[in-house]
Parts: C-alpha cells; structure tokens; sequence
C-alpha cells in the first residue's frame, strides 16, 4: 500500500529534525562546559548570545518535528501490532518525552542569552551549569523511543531488521556512559527510517505473529 501525502510529511519531518539539530549543534559547537569559571562562561554567553538564540530557536521547531516523526514511526509500528498497540504506544511516548527535553534545553539556553545580555555573572555561570547536563531528560526519552521501536520493530516486522537492532542497541546505550556515542549513529538512523517510511516499507503484509484469536 503506498503511503499518504500525510503519511509521507510525517516521514519527512524526521529528516527536517535532524537537519535541524545538527544545524542548532555546529552553531554552537564550542560551548562552554560545566567546568568553565564564572568569567569564561559570562564571556562565551555574551560573546555568541545571537548564536545561541539562533540555536534554540532551531531546536525548539526541532522538538515539534520530533513529535510528528513519532506519529509516523507509531503509525508503522501499530500496522504490525494487531489488537495490542503497545510498542507503538511506548515508541510514541518516548518521542514526546524526548521533544520535551529538547524544548527544555533551548529554554536554559535562551535564559543563558538573555542573562548574558543584561550582565547577570552569576546567573549565567548557573544557567552553564544547567546547560552542560541538559542531556539528560532527552537521553531518558530517546531511550524509551528508541527500545520500543527496535523490539516493536523486531516484533511486528515494520522496521528492517537491521534498523530494528540498531535502535535496540541506541537504546541501551543511552542509559549509559557511552550514551553520547549514540548522538553520532542517531541522525542516520532517524533519517533511514524517515525513508522507509515514506516509501511505505513498514508492514504492509508481513505482520508480527499476533495471540491466536479464540475459536
């Protein structure tokens, strides 16, 4: 069965997420980290508050296109799931949780801008403090998106194989140290189930083995 026009803008939408994060993180790449002085954060803060406004503005669209990728990645997954729509659901959820914490970033990035341009030293290194672990709500969230759709995956047929695998090991690993390795393997593979998707390769016929239905 071919896709939907909006089926396929859903699909889309996950590759429009990572050109935009990965504009939002080359824009500020040289981010100050959590054991800068008071003085080197208010001065990076101040010197690249445009920069900075710039980035979480593109994170913030970024989040609301997050949400429609997971719309579409739940949409292939509950073709598969038969009466249960559980992986689908929690694969969903995960996307959502994540779009959260991507907007909560860009928030502590915007007060950082803002606290930088009124001269606020110590609110800034505070807000720097925040910025540095703000990996973890959305770490959380692409854990929970990233097991569903791998096991979802794996069940229900509609995700590769392969693909299914690799979000099932993301998954993990973002509930680890090595999580930050995983933003590095993320975006292909967003982008590769972004054109599955739109090429409406997920599940049409070969369905996960769902409960045998009573007589």
């Amino acid at each position: 069965m071919q896709p939907s026009t909006y089926q396929r803008a859903l699909a889309l939408s996950g590759i429009a997420f990572v050109a935009l994060v990965v504009a939002a993180f080359l824009i500020t790449i040289n981010q100050v980290d959590e054991n800068a002085s008071v003085a080197k954060a208010f001065s990076y803060w101040s010197d690249h508050k445009t920069a900075e406004i710039v980035s979480a503005l593109l994170v913030h669209v970024a989040a609301v296109a997050l949400v429609f990728f997971g719309a579409g990645l739940r949409s292939a997954l509950r073709g598969g799931e038969g009466e249960e729509s559980t992986y689908s659901v929690i694969a969903f959820g995960g996307a959502v949780f994540t779009a959260v914490g991507f907007v909560a970033a860009a928030w502590v990035s915007l007060a950082a801008a803002t606290a930088a341009d009124q001269g606020a030293r110590e609110a800034v290194y505070t807000l720097n403090q925040l910025n540095s672990v703000d990996w973890i709500p959305f770490t959380a969230g692409l854990s929970v998106m990233m097991l569903a759709a791998g096991i979802g995956g794996l069940r229900t047929l509609a995700l590769p194989k392969v693909a299914s695998w690799v979000a099932i090991v993301l998954g993990v690993a973002f509930l680890t140290p090595v999580g930050p390795v995983g933003f590095l393997v993320l975006p292909f593979w967003i982008v590769g189930i972004s054109v599955v998707l739109y090429r409406g390769q997920g599940v049409p016929s070969g369905r996960a083995a769902p409960a045998s239905s009573p007589a």
